[in-house]
């Protein structure tokens, strides 16, 4: 939501208003078919080709209003998700943290979204990554000390480097070591 600065009141959305020129349009549609026999027949009569034109035209922004706005969305969507892996694959471990929670909640942890990052380096230290589809990721050199990983796809991920302990839970018959993680001394 957006707010007036001065008012505070809130401010129409793009799509309110792109639905208002919708409705217009509609009205001017059919304010083209009024009869001329009803009251003020004859002066709306008179207006024939404005209403078809203003019609279409009212129409036409509206359309592209909403297309505008749906990409736009799109657009910002994409940008967060990439936001999202970049603070995931922070040496930090309170913003990867924070980052996988954020992915989780709306699901991109686990639809394919993380396939093929690049998470060289990540503090993923005590994290829960049960079913993350994490395929053909790079966790190179990654913290994967008292992660959850059970039931993640880690199908081509590379794990050269990466640290784990005993704490650390791998999906049933995956091989750390074999994927090239090394496991931390007590």
């Amino acid at each position: 939501m957006r707010f007036d600065k001065g008012t505070g009141e809130e401010l129409p959305t793009i799509s309110k208003v792109a639905y208002g020129f919708l409705l217009l349009g509609i009205v001017f549609g059919l304010m083209n078919f009024y009869p001329p026999d009803w009251l003020f027949g004859a002066f709306f009569k008179t207006f024939d080709s404005f209403y078809a034109n203003a019609s279409t035209e009212c129409i036409s922004i509206a359309l592209t209003v909403l297309i505008i706005d749906t990409l736009n969305e799109r657009r910002q969507l994409s940008q967060l998700k990439a936001q999202l892996q970049r603070e995931m694959c922070s040496a930090d471990n309170s913003f990867a943290r924070r980052a996988v929670s954020e992915l989780a909640v709306r699901g991109w942890l686990y639809d394919g979204s993380l396939r093929g990052a690049h998470l060289v380096g990540a503090n993923l230290a005590g994290v829960n990554l049960a079913g993350a589809d994490l395929a053909r990721t790079n966790l190179w050199g990654a913290n994967l000390t008292g992660a959850n990983l059970v039931g993640a796809n880690l199908e081509a991920a590379r794990l050269d480097e990466a640290i784990y302990d005993q704490a650390t839970i791998w999906p049933a018959d995956f091989d750390p070591e074999a994927a090239g993680a090394i496991k931390q001394a007590v």
